[in-house]
């Protein structure tokens, strides 16, 4: 943990992301990565057969939030900022800390490699079918890791096309 980074606090943008893409179920369902999931997205728990409400989705989703920011906290030990934080924890509340923990991108961005950091959530748009156990890429996690991506180098890293639309530095073998 970095000291700096003890009073850092998520944004909004955070919420909203997170409540754009994982949308709003009252009743629990099984998510494409085949775990319980309830609410926004929260799968801490989670039964089959659970209905809750709008009131205790929110609560689920504020608890998920937090426990994702403590472990973010927990592992970035070089200054970071508020958009950093948000794109941080978003990849945290979707794929787990155990997945931050382990990743090159926090490996980069602890050695003080923003881009290269940044350049990491394009890998991470796949997952395992539960049903046929092949890995695929997920169209919504692509789209998700591009908005990490955009909102990790707010004004961090300028990386701009002529019409000053943000655009990721992609590998050239990876499509996105």
């Amino acid at each position: 943990m970095n000291q700096s980074n003890i009073n850092l606090q998520c944004s909004e943008w955070l919420v909203n992301a997170v409540k754009k893409a994982e949308g709003l179920r009252l009743t629990s369902y099984i998510c494409p990565a085949g775990k319980p999931t309830i609410g926004w997205g929260s799968t801490l728990g989670v039964k089959m057969g659970t209905t809750i409400t709008l009131d205790q989705a929110e609560a689920l989703l504020a608890s998920d939030i937090t426990r994702a920011t403590n472990i973010v906290l927990k592992w970035v030990t070089v200054p970071i900022k508020v958009p950093q934080l948000d794109a941080l924890v978003s990849f945290v509340f979707n794929l787990g800390g155990g997945a931050l923990q382990t990743s090159t991108l926090l490996a980069k961005l602890n050695a003080g490699d923003i881009l290269g950091a940044a350049n990491q959530f394009q890998f991470w748009d796949k997952d395992h079918d539960p049903k046929t156990g092949l890995v695929k890429t997920l169209p919504g996690l692509t789209i998700r890791r591009l908005n990490e991506y955009k909102r990790f180098t707010a004004g961090v890293i300028p990386c701009m096309t002529k019409n000053n639309i943000p655009q990721p530095p992609l590998n050239p073998k990876k499509k996105i």
